[in-house]
């Protein structure tokens, strides 16, 4: 039924695994989810969360900007 009822929407070319972007995002969502861990805990100074937050948020902003400009290149 399936083959029958839905369009084959498969590109002829796929593009291939970006892992330099995989790396990033996976990277900063993981710190990300421990510093909120941690921040519900209170075991950090308000100081030391605000440096660990900065370390997802520049790895997340680079993986945006990779994405960004791939998705502009490839339209």
């Amino acid at each position: 039924m399936v083959y029958r009822h839905l369009p084959d929407h498969r590109e002829e070319h796929s593009r291939r695994l970006d892992v330099i972007g995989l790396i990033l995002f996976g990277f900063g969502i993981a710190l990300l989810s421990y510093v909120l861990e941690v921040f519900g805990e209170h075991t950090l100074s308000g100081r030391a969360i605000l440096g660990l937050l900065g370390v997802p948020a520049i790895s997340l902003t680079a993986y945006g900007l990779r994405h960004a400009r791939s998705f502009l290149c490839f339209g």
